[in-house]
């Protein structure tokens, strides 16, 4: 069992991820995620990852589109794919392969955890927030946490200039970041 964490470092790209169930996290870079997210590393041949699947899987329902939750499998997809499918809606959360584990390795490195499954609160701003096992209840209230820190995403379409010219320069670029805007070239206001 993994031992529950609570830190705020910088979480590390998700690339090389193959997206099996759900839509593809746009950005894996982690620069601009649109919510928190947990990442969580489990495999079809382990029972206690199998048991943790109806429990992520409601708290996905719990939280909406205010969280992503992803189950990160270092399976082949042959074997994931299939047992996911199986699944159906008792796994009703992101699902995605790591080749080789270039993600699950990493993070599991970092954070001293050895046994799955383990998951990875990450917040909007780019940091692991917790580390541990998916069903101990600080997960959870870390995933709670993080959704209650996350600052709203700012529409410019639904701002007059009046409240666009108050906001902060970070807020100002988050935005262009947000629409995938170069703004390299610009001066600070």
């Amino acid at each position: 069992r993994c031992v529950k964490q609570t830190m705020s470092k910088k979480a590390m790209p998700l690339n090389g991820l193959k997206f099996i169930k759900g839509t593809p996290l746009q950005d894996l870079s982690l620069s601009s995620i649109p919510c928190p997210l947990m990442v969580e590393n489990w495999a079809t041949w382990c029972p206690p990852c199998r048991t943790s699947i109806p429990h992520l899987t409601a708290l996905q329902k719990k939280v909406g589109d205010k969280a992503i939750i992803i189950g990160v499998t270092t399976e082949a997809e042959s074997a994931a794919g299939p047992f996911v499918q199986q699944m159906g809606a008792q796994m009703d959360y992101r699902v995605a392969v790591d080749p080789g584990g270039r993600v699950t390795g990493p993070y599991m490195q970092a954070f001293g955890l050895s046994g799955i499954p383990s998951a990875f609160i990450i917040s909007t701003d780019g940091q692991v927030t917790w580390a541990g096992h998916p069903m101990d209840p600080g997960c959870e209230a870390a995933l709670m946490a993080a959704i209650a820190a996350a600052k709203p995403k700012l529409d410019p379409k639904k701002m007059s200039v009046e409240q666009l010219s108050t906001l902060s320069v970070k807020d100002l670029k988050q935005i262009a970041r947000d629409q995938r805007i170069d703004i390299s070239g610009c001066l600070e206001k």
